[in-house]
């Protein structure tokens, strides 16, 4: 009995002892393979440096895997502005080193695809830029079209918003948020051509759309757009209009929002409520009092948090 146990402890030390082995084996071969990518991507920023100081020599690093020196460039991009950075992108565009991106959008799988997706984002030359756009308008999947959007948005190179409306399909689907960060990005350079989308019939979520937009464009005169919003019978385009009306800070908006605070729609008061604190709308401060009793929970800790910012503390009203 003593010898079998003796025999499986030895078994089972021996085992444990081979798994260790192995895994320190593993690491080894990890911590060698990372140290000889680091010394190829110095290699491959010292190639790329000094062709951009115009060297007529240098190492050559064609022969280096295609994923060290993407990884390298896009290192090296983070450091460069201006000249220099469209220069790099253009030695990478003749080096080929998109083209591993450039194939994966064509890929069966959609995940493949948004891989490649923030890889062009990230580096964001023409050749790229172009890709994403053909994503955005012919991806079959209306989710990888979203995406390539925003990638779009972020390196503002979004196409108009008419454009980008009928290519996303926003006018037979309910926008999300990322098509509202998506809108809000470009509104400052098209807000003509989304006040003139207010003015036709369109479908109520892509009008909240569109007025949200409208606070990020830092055009004053969208007030008018937004006052109008206001007044719409559905409540999801009133807030829209608040949400715009807070981000714009125009003061002359006071004289619409105030009303609001008594509106039907427990959503809308709330944001009503945010909006005259974000606004300090001192004249609101009564019908904020008042809203201390409102039926909705949500609403009565919204009025609470407007006159904490709105009333001094030795002038407020302790809670009924």
């Amino acid at each position: 009995m003593v010898e079998t146990i003796t025999l499986v402890s030895l078994v089972f030390a021996i085992a444990m002892a081979l798994c260790l082995g192995v895994l320190i084996l593993r690491r080894w071969q990890f911590e060698r393979a990372s140290a000889a990518r680091k010394a190829l991507e110095r290699t491959v920023t010292r190639a790329y440096l000094m062709r951009l100081n115009d060297a007529t020599t240098g190492p050559d690093v064609s022969g280096i895997d295609l994923s060290i020196r993407l990884s390298a460039v896009s290192h090296l991009l983070q450091l460069l502005r201006g000249g220099d950075r469209a220069h790099l992108l253009e030695f990478a565009d003749a080096d080929g080193l998109f083209a591993g991106p450039l194939k994966r959008t064509a890929s069966l799988s959609p995940a493949r695809r948004s891989d490649a997706i923030r890889v062009l984002e990230q580096f964001g030359s023409e050749p790229c830029v172009q890709s994403l756009i053909v994503l955005m308008a012919n991806d079959r999947s209306r989710e990888v079209r979203a995406e390539a959007a925003g990638a779009l948005a972020r390196l503002g190179r979004l196409p108009g918003v008419r454009d980008t409306i009928s290519l996303l399909e926003l006018k037979d689907h309910a926008p999300n948020r990322m098509h509202r960060a998506m809108f809000r990005s470009i509104a400052a350079g098209h807000i003509e051509e989304m006040r003139g989308l207010l003015a036709t019939a369109i479908a109520d979520p892509l009008r909240a759309l569109l007025i949200d937009a409208l606070g990020w464009s830092g055009d004053l005169s969208a007030v008018d757009d937004l006052a109008r919003g206001a007044t719409h019978p559905n409540p999801e385009i009133r807030c829209a209009a608040l949400r715009a009306a807070r981000q714009l800070g125009h003061p002359h908006a006071r004289d619409w929002i105030i009303p609001l605070l008594s509106d039907e729609d427990e959503n809308v008061r709330g944001q009503a409520a945010r909006t005259c604190s974000k606004l300090r709308l001192q004249r609101a401060v009564p019908m904020l009092e008042a809203m201390r009793e409102d039926t909705s929970w949500w609403v009565r800790m919204r009025a609470d948090h407007a006159l904490s910012l709105l009333v001094p503390p030795e002038r407020k009203s302790l809670p009924q």
